[in-house]
C-alpha cells in the first residue's frame, strides 16, 4: 500500500515519476532522519523520495519528519510504502524483496537512486547524480580476492548506495535471476545486477568517483565521491583502512558512524 505525498501523487497519477530516492527501512534506526535529509538536501528539486517500510517503523518516521524543519518542508514529495512485513534481515532485503518484480513494480519512478541508513552524499563533492545516471546500473568501488579492484571494468558494484533504472531491473528479474540462482551463482543481488549490465558498462574510474565502498580505497586524486556506503568498512571485505583520508573530504561521516543503532523503547 502507497501513502502518498500530494506532488508524488499528482505526477504518479499522470505517470510522470522520472527520478526517486528510496529506502527500504524496517528498523526505527538513529540514522534515518539523518540519511534522508542528507539525500534530499544534495539531490535537485526533481528528485521525490520513497520510503520502503514495515509494519512497526511508520509512525516513527512520520514523528521525526514532523519534528524537522527540512523534512517537513518536503513531506509532499514523500512516499511511503509498505512492505508488509515486521524486520527485514539483510539476507531477505537481498532475495526476497530487492529481486522481486513486485518490489519494482511498486517503486514509481523511472531512474532510482538507492541508498541505505549506512550510506550518505557528499556535500563537498564536485559530482552530481546526473553525472552517473544515464547507466543502467551503477554501485560502490569495493572489490574483493576473487573480484579485485584494479579491473578497468569492475566486476561487481555494491548495491548499498546505487543508481538502478526500474525498466532494466524488472527486466534481468523477470529473465535471468532464475537461471543465474540454478547455475548456484552469488545469491547477493549486487553481485547479481552487476553481472547483467548489456549497455555500457560503467568504468572503474567512474564507480569510483561515484561511490567508495567500505573505506576499501581513497578518493581519486583526492576529490570526494558523489557518495559513500559504509565508509568505517565491514569485515573481509574491507576494513575501512581509508577511512580517515574519505573524512578528510568528506567529514559527515563521522556523524552518520555514530548513528549506527536503533531505536530503544527507553529513548522514545
Amino acid at each position: 500500500m502507497h501513502i502518498i505525498g500530494q506532488q508524488c501523487y499528482h505526477l504518479w497519477k499522470k505517470n510522470k515519476v522520472s527520478k526517486v530516492a528510496l529506502i527500504v527501512e524496517t528498523r526505527r534506526y538513529k540514522a534515518l532522519p539523518f540519511v534522508l535529509k542528507n539525500v534530499m538536501q544534495n539531490l535537485s528539486d526533481e528528485w521525490l523520495l520513497q520510503i520502503f517500510h514495515g509494519n512497526k517503523n511508520l509512525d516513527y518516521i512520520k514523528n521525526f519528519i514532523e519534528k524537522d524543519e527540512f523534512l517537513t518542508k518536503i513531506k509532499n514529495k514523500i512516499t511511503f510504502t509498505n512492505l508488509n512485513i515486521d524486520e527485514i534481515s539483510a539476507d531477505d532485503s537481498s532475495l526476497e524483496i530487492m529481486l522481486t518484480e513486485k518490489f519494482w513494480n511498486d517503486v514509481i519512478g523511472d531512474t532510482v537512486l538507492y541508498f541505505e541508513c549506512d550510506s550518505m552524499l557528499c556535500p563537498t563533492s564536485k559530482y552530481k547524480v546526473d553525472d552517473f545516471e544515464h547507466h543502467e546500473y551503477i554501485g560502490g568501488y569495493w572489490g574483493t580476492k576473487k573480484y579485485p579492484l584494479d579491473e578497468e571494468y569492475p566486476v561487481v558494484m555494491n548495491g548499498g548506495l546505487s543508481i538502478r533504472k526500474k525498466d532494466y531491473m524488472l527486466n534481468i528479474i523477470k529473465t535471468n535471476l532464475k537461471p543465474y540462482l540454478d547455475r548456484g551463482d552469488n545469491p547477493c543481488e549486487d553481485y547479481f545486477v552487476s553481472s547483467q549490465i548489456r549497455g555500457e558498462r560503467p568504468t572503474s574510474k567512474e564507480v569510483r568517483n561515484f561511490s567508495i565502498d567500505c573505506g576499501c580505497v581513497e578518493p581519486l586524486d583526492m576529490k570526494a565521491p558523489f557518495g559513500v556506503h559504509k565508509p568505517w568498512g565491514i569485515g573481509k571485505h574491507g576494513h575501512g583502512e581509508h577511512y580517515d583520508k574519505i573524512k578528510e573530504l568528506c567529514p559527515e561521516i563521522e556523524e552518520l558512524k555514530s548513528l549506527q543503532e536503533e531505536i530503544q523503547w527507553w529513548e522514545e
